[in-house]
């Protein structure tokens, strides 16, 4: 099991920001090694990403 943030998420101090490009390296290497992935979901739109990387084939069920 490895962790994925699946989005960008603002802190107080500090903005922890996730490309596409930087979602989708990780999760095409967890697929690679038969890796379960942690969904880091923070809002509903980290939600709706990883349902549609699921239905696009880059994240696999059941999430």
């Amino acid at each position: 099991m490895d962790s994925l943030a699946v989005g960008s998420s603002s802190f107080p101090t500090r903005v922890y920001e996730h490309s596409l490009d930087l979602v989708d390296w990780p999760a095409s290497e967890m697929q690679k090694y038969d890796m379960k992935p942690e969904i880091e979901a923070f809002d509903l739109g980290h939600i709706f990403l990883a349902m549609k990387m699921n239905e696009d084939g880059r994240l696999k069920a059941p999430l």
